[in-house]
């Protein structure tokens, strides 16, 4: 059935073709980048957003689809888009709600869509790490290994230990262990297949994942891939060519900040220039500047350049932040090899020892 926008536009919602290909229906960066380009263009035509945001929904599919409704049915509610927005982290990340809050308030959205729109396009572009494929080479590894692991320890650790007790032969320590680690194993069950389950889950939809991490209230791993300063920075120079005043930013940023720390910082760097300190020397004092970027900013009172400065701060802090991704990545590997290995070398180990006491007292 066919779906009219108020300007006349058509949207099949049955449509085989789709602004998003099925392969990347889950790709949080692109469904991010799909909504935000959607709110752009609403504002450009003069449109309604929810009726455009309902319109583009179905060019998605599944939770995507049905989380985009809710957020239209969420906007109409509240009548703030970053109020809204800031409900759905399936959607839009809490550095894009950031922006859009900071927009909202200094009355500067299209700017800020088309800059928020920019950057995530080029995160798309440049992206060259993809966390994903590794997640689901260790969770197919991860299948088969626990596949083998419940057949070892519901089959074969309960018929061995029963003959070393039959036998009345001493059990030699490291199969004792392994008999402990079958039980709890058999006992706990349902904990490794809810953990399996969730494992798939990320791998599939890491659109679900987020969403999972952040009902949890486990914002750290989502956090992992963020820059505070670097947006902060973003959107400061931001304000600067818009020619917004830099301590109405610094109130806003100080108010709704979705880091703690750096909301506490903002919040005394904005006290500082309130009682009359120095707005760059007082950014400095918070953490956000080093003295010599600070300096180069006083000396230079040209809007363009503080901002042409500060966009280039930004972009070095996410270029920081990628690196230390790769860094947890490299750690991340080895760290799990280990683990792995560690269990196969007790099972290998544990059960040679028993078949060897076994084979020895037999004969």
């Amino acid at each position: 059935m066919p779906l009219t926008n108020s300007s006349g536009m058509i949207f099949s919602s049955f449509s085989p073709w789709r602004a998003i290909s099925f392969r990347k229906r889950d790709d949080f960066a692109i469904a991010q980048l799909f909504v935000l380009r959607t709110i752009k263009t609403a504002l450009d035509c003069n449109e309604s957003i929810p009726d455009m945001l309902t319109a583009a929904a179905f060019e998605l599919r599944g939770g995507a689809r049905r989380d985009l409704l809710k957020l239209v049915q969420q906007i109409q509610s509240a009548g703030s888009l970053a109020t809204a927005c800031e409900q759905f982290p399936s959607l839009l990340d809490e550095e894009t709600v950031l922006a859009i809050r900071l927009g909202e308030q200094l009355k500067i959205l299209p700017m800020t869509l088309a800059d928020l729109i920019d950057l995530q396009h080029n995160r798309c572009l440049s992206k060259v790490h993809n966390p994903q494929s590794e997640k689901f080479y260790w969770a197919s590894f991860a299948f088969v290994f626990f596949f083998f692991w419940f057949f070892i320890m519901y089959f074969i650790a309960p018929t061995m230990k029963k003959m070393l007790e039959e036998f009345e032969i001493a059990t030699p320590g490291l199969t004792l262990v392994l008999f402990r680690v079958s039980k709890y194993a058999v006992m706990y069950w349902p904990i490794f297949v809810f953990g399996a389950v969730c494992l798939a889950i990320s791998c599939i939809s890491p659109r679900t994942e987020r969403w999972m991490l952040s009902l949890f209230g486990f914002v750290r791993p989502i956090r992992w891939f963020q820059s505070p300063s670097g947006i902060s920075k973003q959107l400061l120079a931001l304000a600067m060519e818009n020619q917004k005043p830099l301590h109405t930013s610094l109130s806003t940023l100080a108010k709704y900040h979705f880091h703690a720390d750096m909301r506490k910082r903002l919040l005394v760097a904005r006290n500082d220039i309130e009682l009359g300190t120095e707005s760059w020397q007082a950014i400095e004092s918070c953490g956000l500047l080093s003295t010599n970027e600070a300096a180069f900013l006083k000396t230079h009172s040209d809007n363009r350049l503080q901002a042409y400065l500060l966009r280039q701060l930004a972009a070095e802090d996410w270029r920081q932040r990628d690196r230390l991704i790769a860094f947890r990545s490299l750690l991340i590997q080895p760290t799990l090899t280990l683990i792995f290995g560690g269990f196969v070398a007790l099972f290998a180990v544990g059960l040679f020892l028993a078949l060897v006491v076994l084979i020895q007292t037999m004969t």
